[in-house]
């Protein structure tokens, strides 16, 4: 497994892609046009993103990133010059499924990189962002108008054997009042 990355670098990793997504949404609406654009719309966000970090990092479309078990490929990949992954997004054109939100979750437990997946929804006023960390994943909504943002809700990961087994109980039956 590859080295955590720091704190700051999310932030910065993270501003870059909101700054990103703005200008793609503002300099390119007719992408929003037409269904599968994903990769169209891949292309002019990691455009977009080299030019927001000033060509830091490396940063490509739909290159796998390979390990010892699987090679997984996210949509956009972000590394460093050494080529350490740092960043890894997956970007959908409807909701994740589980087995998708699955493998983005394993790709950030086996590699440390910050790891998002981006529903674009285009009937939506809102797209759906997915933050995966160690032991939970954030949903957020990103409005597509004025670029805000709120915490949908926070899903804590749970193995089978912490879930809580949930045992029917029996009804209780209600007497009858005579009257």
């Amino acid at each position: 497994m590859s080295g955590r990355i720091g704190r700051d670098v999310e932030i910065t990793l993270f501003d870059a892609f909101r700054a990103s997504l703005q200008r793609t949404f503002e300099n390119y609406p007719y992408l929003f046009q037409h269904k599968k654009n994903r990769i169209a719309f891949s292309h002019r966000l990691a455009s977009e993103m080299d030019r927001e970090t000033g060509g830091r990092y490396l940063i490509d479309i739909s290159l796998p990133v390979t390990n010892e078990r699987t090679g997984i490929t996210p949509d956009i990949i972000v590394r460093e010059r050494d080529l350490r992954l740092v960043m890894a997004l997956y970007i959908e054109e409807d909701y994740l499924s589980k087995a998708e939100k699955d493998e983005a979750s394993r790709l950030h437990e086996e590699t440390g990189a910050f790891t998002l997946a981006l529903s674009i929804l285009s009937e939506k006023e809102y797209v759906l962002l997915y933050r995966f960390a160690a032991s939970f994943t954030d949903y957020l909504h990103l409005s597509k108008h004025d670029y805000s943002d709120s915490l949908l809700k926070r899903m804590e990961d749970q193995k089978p054997d912490e879930q809580l087994l949930l045992i029917p109980q029996p009804k209780k039956r209600r007497k009858k009042s005579k009257e």
